[in-house]
């Protein structure tokens, strides 16, 4: 008969797979192997949203960014203040304190809220009547010598406008997943388990039996099958 081993009047049933034990033993057993995975705490959420402290919540549109429940308008290249965007001041111009400070003209330098322009004088290159290499715009000829005066001007500030954020609420959120390719168990999630093997138990990785054999828990067991045969005709019966 195919797949059986006659010992005298009896014929065993062949498991390659086993150890021959003989043909005293109704029942053969192999120890499973166990692999134990480290746990990881929860961390992921969907494709489509974000995590934000320990929930998940959608995504916030084009524009806005997520804080807990709600979505708020971003600033752009203004300045963030809460829930205010506050503009920047113009090209050029000092922020000092939210308060906006112009540069100040060419030739003077910059005291703080004043431009000052020092005194200064030159010999314009010739003297006397008949000389036309005169003096610049705003200064005073004197004899051969050009003179300009000191010169202070205050500088004209402004407060640049401030404005609310628009906002959108997005829900409560939902807690923190396993990821995809993680199995969870109470709250915790594990590594995969390789190939031949299951986590039946949280945390470990258990081998599976192979077919023909039944799972007891820690043991795969097959069973011999006794098959006497009548004396004569030798028919399996």
């Amino acid at each position: 008969m195919s797949g059986f081993t006659r010992r005298g009047q009896l014929c065993y049933k062949s498991y390659p797979t086993f150890e021959q034990n003989g043909q005293k033993h109704t029942a053969t057993t192999i120890t499973k192997n166990s692999i134990v995975r480290k746990p990881n705490p929860v961390s992921a959420c969907n494709p489509d949203e974000e995590r934000n402290g320990a929930l998940c919540y959608p995504k916030c549109e084009a524009g806005f960014v997520g804080n807990g429940p709600v979505c708020w308008e971003t600033c752009g290249k203004n300045k963030n203040q809460g829930a205010l965007c506050r503009e920047t001041c113009k090209e050029g111009d000092k922020d000092v304190a939210g308060v906006c400070w112009p540069g100040c003209n060419e030739g003077y330098h910059d005291d703080g809220a004043l431009c000052r322009r020092n005194p200064k004088s030159y010999l314009k290159g010739c003297c006397g009547k008949g000389c036309n290499n005169g003096c610049k715009e705003g200064e005073t000829e004197l004899a051969c010598t050009c003179f300009r005066g000191a010169h202070i001007y205050a500088k004209k500030s402004y407060v640049p406008r401030t404005y609310a954020k628009k906002s959108k609420g997005r829900g409560a959120g939902h807690p923190l997943r396993c990821k995809p390719e993680q199995l969870g168990f109470s709250g915790l999630c594990y590594d995969p388990c390789p190939d031949g093997y299951s986590m039946t138990v949280q945390g470990t990785c258990w081998q599976m039996c192979p077919a023909g054999t039944q799972d007891w828990g820690l043991f795969c067991t097959r069973y011999v099958y006794n098959l006497r045969l009548p004396p004569g005709n030798g028919t399996v019966v």
